[in-house]
């Protein structure tokens, strides 16, 4: 029967975001949601470990009741019920030790203060752009203006800095406006 599905292949479909432009508004909302829902994780496995530790101290407690009464009197159903509780309290700890493990993991993966390094990638961008229009505020040409667009601090600027630099830039070209 699957010779009724032979004929030329199709194309796959096309990516859904292909056409969509880059926007920092939306990555920082996606950004700022990711690291909440890794927060609310981490929080959520702390209060899981603390849940463990309290089970954890229960079990032992109560083996360590009945691991007394069996003592003291060795019947079969006292024995039998230390065992039984022995055995939980060996869960509950196993159960501690796992929930400690993935607390510390997920605490370890919510996102704390920036690196060094993305400190200072942040710092050296924030530097370049005001080097840029520090230099703006120099240029003494409305040529040296004209070429500022095509200068590399520029076209890797956001937006905003796009925007502060061609506010300098305005403000120069009519000040040398102004003088010529």
């Amino acid at each position: 029967m699957s010779w009724f599905r032979r004929g030329t292949p199709v194309a796959p479909a096309p990516a859904a975001n292909g056409n969509r432009k880059f926007n920092q508004g939306k990555l920082n909302a996606a950004s700022a949601n990711l690291k909440t829902a890794l927060n609310k994780i981490a929080n959520q496995h702390v209060l899981k470990y603390a849940n463990a530790i309290r089970a954890n101290a229960k079990a032992q407690a109560n083996a360590a009741r009945a691991n007394a009464v069996a003592a003291v009197a060795p019947t079969p159903t006292n024995v039998t019920r230390a065992v039984n509780a022995a055995n939980n309290a060996a869960a509950a700890h196993q159960n501690m030790i796992e929930s400690e493990n993935d607390a510390k993991n997920s605490v370890n993966a919510a996102p704390g203060p920036a690196n060094a390094n993305v400190q200072n990638a942040e710092v050296k961008a924030i530097n370049s752009v005001g080097m840029l229009i520090r230099n703006i505020a120099n240029y003494k040409t409305l040529a040296n203006l004209n070429q500022v667009k095509n200068k590399t601090r520029y076209q890797n600027a956001s937006s905003n800095n796009k925007v502060r630099i061609n506010k300098a830039v305005n403000a120069k070209r009519a000040s040398l406006e102004s003088i010529l």
